[in-house]
């Protein structure tokens, strides 16, 4: 794979704008190699970083024991290995449980119940554990994304074991299309077509798309349909791109194929509002293909632009440091993208966010203040 292979001399840069770029480029890409796990935490905890913001940008990484041993030796080496519970939390739970005893202060007794459940339990158990936890869902008043997390490791052990088949996935979407909101079963049942590798769905999950406002389903869509890599995918979502829809943008810029990049380019020709060529070119920075250079270029040439939807200076300058390319405000863009990290910085070790940081979903509003939602601001 071309876009691994560009990316993979960059991930121990000592540039940490570029590092930087190297997470946020990997954040949704469904196969990013279990070795580089370690390094990109071994980043952020050499930089200083707040652990439970890069959780987020780890949820679809796979943590191999290489990754678990060396986050248990920092808990150790720390006076309070609390800041890791996030971390902690996104181990998988054949290999947490070979660590019971060193990971036991961070995982509590009915979380350790449940990953017996999904590990030695029989069908009817599981089954009853997702029921349980669904209803739990449905109950809360507000949002709570570390339930759904737990609910959606229940989901995946369901279609990994096949134990439900594409009648019943049908069954649930049917009965979601025809609602003005989906449930958190239909939710979880686009999460399992992408774990069953169901392609035949493609075209169903594209038409998704024209439901935008249920972020948390939108959010799913597009991680299945990237998981697909497919240019199926890319000629599915173009005509939500078209419309300057978000999620289908995401879709294209995390599907790393030359039709992906081809279409981008259309795109930033056709578009004319700033809004939704920032997207296009998030996407083309994020293929990390020198194909995007003109459009890229094109757009900078906006100096004073003040970047709505995106990091501007941080994903540009990353793009262009990755590929080895040189721009007269390179430097600039480094500077502006330094000083923006330095405000999430404080912002993220400030007492607010402290409290709040493991109850954040990326669909939620940040707690910055700034309107905007996590992932388009301090989850960045």
């Amino acid at each position: 794979m071309i876009f691994e292979k560009k990316l993979w001399p960059h991930l121990q840069s000592e540039d940490k704008i570029v590092q930087l770029f190297v997470l946020q480029a990997l954040r949704d890409y469904p196969h990013v190699p279990e070795e580089w796990t370690v390094q990109l935490i071994k980043n952020e905890i050499n930089a200083g970083n707040d652990l439970a913001h890069i959780s987020y940008d780890l949820q679809g990484h796979t943590f191999n024991e290489e990754a678990v041993q060396f986050i248990i030796q920092q808990i150790k080496e720390k006076e309070s290995g609390q800041q890791y519970k996030s971390l902690v939390n996104l181990i998988p739970p054949h290999i947490a449980v070979q660590y019971t005893k060193e990971l036991s202060p961070f995982i509590s007794s009915a979380q350790w119940a449940l990953y017996d459940v999904l590990l030695n339990g029989e069908e009817e158990q599981v089954w009853q554990a997702y029921g349980s936890h669904l209803a739990q869902l449905d109950a809360q008043e507000n949002y709570d994304d570390d339930l759904y997390r737990k609910t959606k490791l229940i989901a995946k052990t369901l279609a990994e074991k096949g134990w439900i088949n594409d009648h019943e996935i049908r069954i649930l979407l049917n009965e979601n299309l025809n609602e003005d909101w989906f449930d958190f079963a239909g939710i979880l049942a686009v999460h399992m077509i992408g774990v069953l590798k169901k392609t035949e769905y493609i075209g169903l999950l594209a038409g998704m798309l024209s439901r935008e406002d249920e972020d948390l389903l939108m959010v799913e869509v597009a991680d299945t349909l990237n998981s697909f890599q497919s240019d199926d995918v890319i000629k599915a979502v173009l005509p939500y791109a078209r419309q300057g829809n978000v999620y289908a943008m995401s879709v294209l810029g995390e599907t790393k194929t030359p039709l992906a990049v081809a279409e981008l380019k259309k795109l930033y020709s056709i578009f004319s509002r700033k809004e939704d060529q920032e997207l296009v070119i998030e996407a083309l920075c994020h293929q990390v293909s020198s194909e995007g250079r003109p459009e890229i270029e094109d757009f900078m040439k906006n100096e004073g632009y003040q970047a709505v939807m995106i990091d501007l200076e941080k994903t540009v300058y990353g793009f262009y440091r990755v590929e080895g390319l040189e721009h007269p405000r390179l430097e600039n863009w480094k500077r502006a993208a330094e000083e923006k990290e330095l405000r999430t910085q404080e912002i993220l070790s400030a007492s607010a966010m402290s409290v709040t940081a493991n109850k954040v979903g990326r669909n939620d509003p940040c707690p910055c203040g700034s309107g905007k939602k996590h992932k388009k601001c301090c989850g960045q």
